[in-house]
């Protein structure tokens, strides 16, 4: 699955409209559009909101270590760096309040500039940075998501709209990711192409089976991770993985904590034989 995340619906918009996504119930107060094999997920403006809004999709969702998860929208960049309308991917992220660094992987070949990122808290100026590009959602997105996937699947791709220097008029987002939007959907169609065959264990059956059970279960995030982990493994030792899952597809709902923890021990022991 690919996850897509912005600040804003003129920043995604672009992407629903070529993508076919259609907009979901059931995500509270964010804004999440979908299709077979992308989600979308609007989560507001600034790092809380970034982390907060991708969080509690994956809350919602049975997540892979071997999904992409993608940031895209607008930056600001240094006059002398970049020209507006560039593409950057991301390559580094500072966090300016609290001074830590991060560094994506950046393994697959792609069609953009490279930079790394300041990501504040509130709007600043040219003359208050010394970094080539700035946003504010950048590092609350990539610490929430870091814990969830690999980290050569998580991409940030800014567009520069602006050299800091006041307001943007929304017409102007709008046809700058407008103009922009091809390029980026082209090379996450090549994203997706050029996963590595060999990573992709659990097939689409088994994924649906493995998140009804953990519905019935009612586990939580972190049992959920460890029952996807346990899968992968199984299959990679034994090949079949499925004529498990489905001895446990029809289990009633579980009403008590205790009794989805002593079934899914049960599945975990059955699960780490060998």
């Amino acid at each position: 699955m690919i996850y897509i995340t912005t600040a804003m619906y003129i920043e995604a918009a672009p992407f629903i409209k070529k993508l076919g996504l259609k907009k979901k119930e059931g995500y509270g107060k964010y804004q999440v559009f979908k299709n077979e094999e992308l989600i979308l997920v609007i989560t507001g403006t600034g790092i809380i909101n970034a982390a907060a809004g991708i969080s509690f999709v994956f809350g919602k969702e049975l997540i892979s270590k071997n999904d992409i998860i993608m940031n895209i929208g607008i930056c600001g960049a240094k006059k002398d760096k970049f020209h507006i309308g560039d593409c950057i991917m991301c390559s580094k992220i500072i966090d300016k309040c609290t001074s830590k660094t991060y560094y994506p992987d950046i393994l697959y070949k792609h069609p953009f500039k490279e930079s790394s990122i300041l990501t504040v808290y509130q709007s600043i100026y040219d003359e208050q940075i010394d970094s080539e590009c700035v946003d504010m959602e950048s590092s609350g997105f990539y610490t929430a998501v870091s814990a969830f996937v690999y980290q050569h699947n998580i991409h940030i791709i800014k567009i520069v709209s602006d050299y800091m220097n006041g307001k943007i008029e929304k017409d102007f987002i709008k046809n700058t990711i407008e103009e922009k939007s091809d390029i980026i959907i082209n090379w996450i169609k090549e994203r997706i192409e050029n996963v590595d065959e060999s990573i992709k264990i659990l097939n689409h059956e088994e994924i649906l089976t493995i998140k009804e059970i953990s519905k019935v279960l009612k586990l939580t995030e972190t049992m959920r991770h460890e029952f996807i982990k346990l899968c992968e493994n199984y299959k990679v030792r034994n090949n079949d993985i499925i004529s498990i899952l489905n001895s446990y597809k029809n289990v009633e709902i579980c009403t008590q904590k205790r009794e989805g923890k002593r079934l899914f021990n049960e599945i975990r022991q059955q699960l780490i034989k060998f």
